[in-house]
């Protein structure tokens, strides 16, 4: 798509991505708030020193190397949300969908294992599912992906894939990789 070292991107790119239909628009209705001036950048800065600026409401990361908490799958699951209020039904259904409900109904404890006495003993992919299944759970609109499949073989790699496609059009990826 990138031709030449002169290609604009603003332009040829994003024009070629449409009429190759791999981009598309939607009516955006939530937080938007652009950064074009001074007093847009103070705006934003106000928003971030009060402690929940709105976009955090939109995004999600699903990083390479899981970030999990020394605490319970279900802590780890609904990691940002009081766990008093955390609706079990749903991280059971989070954790299916992020193929991980097998393993998590095979332990002991199950739910309620505590991750950070075990986490040393899980494989990568494991924390990576407990991971996805916390992005499930949360329904984010927007997800970053950094190299989503680089620590996955390629069967793994590519049901992991599949299961993130199916949130679209209630969820947007953004898959940051350098393969393909």
């Amino acid at each position: 798509m990138i031709k030449e070292d002169e290609t604009i991107w603003e332009n040829e790119l994003l024009n070629c991505l449409a009429q190759n239909q791999q981009l598309t628009y939607f009516k955006h209705k939530g937080f938007w708030q652009p950064m074009e001036t001074l007093r847009d950048k103070k705006n934003l800065e106000k928003l971030w020193r009060q402690n929940n600026p709105l976009w955090r409401n939109y995004f999600s990361y699903l990083a390479q190397k899981p970030y999990l908490i020394d605490g319970t799958i279900i802590e780890n699951i609904a990691f940002s949300q009081n766990i008093q209020d955390a609706d079990f039904e749903r991280i059971k259904e989070s954790s299916k969908k992020a193929k991980i409900y097998s393993f998590i109904d095979a332990l002991s404890k199950k739910f309620h294992t505590n991750i950070g006495k075990v986490v040393t003993n899980l494989s990568e992919v494991l924390q990576q599912r407990i991971q996805s299944a916390r992005l499930f759970y949360l329904k984010k609109k927007i997800l970053i992906m950094d190299s989503v499949k680089s620590n996955l073989n390629e069967r793994t790699g590519k049901e992991k894939i599949s299961s993130l496609n199916n949130l679209q059009p209630e969820i947007n990826l953004i898959n940051i990789t350098h393969k393909y």
